[in-house]
């Protein structure tokens, strides 16, 4: 059984809420067993925790469904406690939201710290995992938190790329290995994500540098702290390079899972060796552009 805890109060868009516990499964219907306020920190514990969130535009199935694949796709030792977050960056009409959506983050950040300072004193360490949109997400959730922050890996990065050293430095500062995952081919990010980041700034509290995304070229060259590799070579994935798409498993359960085939195999393996803070063999050394 997966740990979800949810943000959301509806299926697809719907407002902000508190965080609340579940257990389930990838493809069960929601809200699935909720833990309740009084059995959580027993359940967790001595344990240390990994939080992994999705981006902007899944609703409440698909995030459901990737991350819990994701999960189980990791096979991570007993002693880590992996939680999937659920949180309302979707609408009825894709990405008419999208300026809205960093406002969304922030606040589900704040969230998260909050129910983490509440709930999780006894745990060993938190680390966190994100995809696209998620990044703001979770570094604003280390902004906030109280607790040792072990590892956090941002994959597919929405969020510019010299964040680490501008808008969330100080929170940057708390993570004990920042982990970046990036690709040149990731199209969404080449394309959509200078104007999204440039109207987000209108709602979006911080400030905005203008910069690329994260995801696209990997940390701004004075983000030091991050260790190379990062960039993933435009020739994988068969000569198509990754998308913004190919970082985690199938948000549709009727897609094939397991696959090893998949192109999302890999970034798993280079989240787990992130999680375990083990060296990584992938992607090979690359320098972009």
């Amino acid at each position: 059984m997966t740990l979800f805890l949810s943000m959301r109060t509806a299926h697809t868009s719907g407002s902000i809420r508190k965080p609340v516990l579940y257990e389930g499964g990838a493809e069960e219907v929601f809200p699935a067993r909720e833990i309740p306020a009084s059995q959580i920190k027993a359940r967790l514990r001595g344990l240390r925790l990994v939080f992994a969130t999705h981006g902007f535009n899944v609703n409440q199935s698909e995030g459901q469904c990737a991350l819990a694949r994701l999960e189980a796709q990791l096979q991570l030792p007993q002693v880590y406690a992996f939680v999937v977050v659920l949180w309302p960056g979707d609408f009825w009409i894709p990405a008419v939201n999208y300026p809205f959506e960093g406002a969304t983050s922030v606040t589900c950040g704040k969230y998260l710290a909050g129910f983490c300072n509440e709930n999780l004193r006894d745990v060993v360490d938190v680390s966190l995992i994100s995809h696209s949109l998620g990044a703001r997400l979770v570094l604003e959730t280390v902004r906030w938190l109280k607790l040792p922050v072990d590892m956090v890996c941002l994959t597919a990065g929405a969020i510019n790329n010299d964040c680490l050293i501008r808008e969330y430095a100080a929170a940057a500062a708390k993570i004990a290995r920042p982990v970046v995952l990036a690709s040149e081919r990731d199209e969404v990010l080449r394309l959509a994500f200078p104007a999204g980041d440039f109207f987000g700034g209108w709602f979006t509290p911080g400030p905005q540098s203008g910069k690329p995304a994260l995801g696209r070229t990997g940390p701004d060259a004075a983000s030091r702290r991050v260790p190379r590799p990062w960039q993933i070579p435009p020739g994988e994935n068969g000569g198509q390079g990754y998308g913004h798409g190919n970082y985690l498993p199938p948000s549709d359960a009727g897609e094939t899972f397991p696959d090893p085939a998949g192109p999302w195999v890999k970034t798993a393996a280079f989240m787990r060796h992130a999680c375990l803070a083990e060296r990584q063999s992938w992607p090979p050394p690359y320098v972009f552009g």
